[in-house]
């Protein structure tokens, strides 16, 4: 096995952890919108408001962060000279 192919096989390894990240992140986004839509319907306090704007925050925030580590996944896929000089720390010849 070439060292072309050991650094593509483990590029779509560390692709494939990186898109069940992804995923798992998406994962906590039910229970942030359900937060939302309860203090939404609440009568506006200081602490409803607070708690409001948090939980926006945190579904933001892991949003950016799912779509962040899935544009890391595929990039990291396609396994480009750059990742091959990172892994190996030599250019590798096509």
């Amino acid at each position: 096995m070439s060292k072309k192919e050991l650094v593509q096989i483990a590029s779509r390894a560390i692709a494939l952890y990186l898109v069940f990240w992804s995923f798992g992140n998406l994962g906590n986004v039910p229970a942030l919108v359900f937060a939302i839509s309860h203090y939404a319907a609440q009568p506006a306090s200081p602490a409803q408001d607070y708690l409001n704007r948090y939980y926006l925050i945190q579904i933001s925030s892991q949003l950016v962060v799912s779509v962040a580590l899935f544009i890391a996944a595929v990039w990291t896929y396609r396994c480009g000279p750059k990742l091959s000089v990172f892994y190996l720390r030599q250019r590798i010849e096509s």
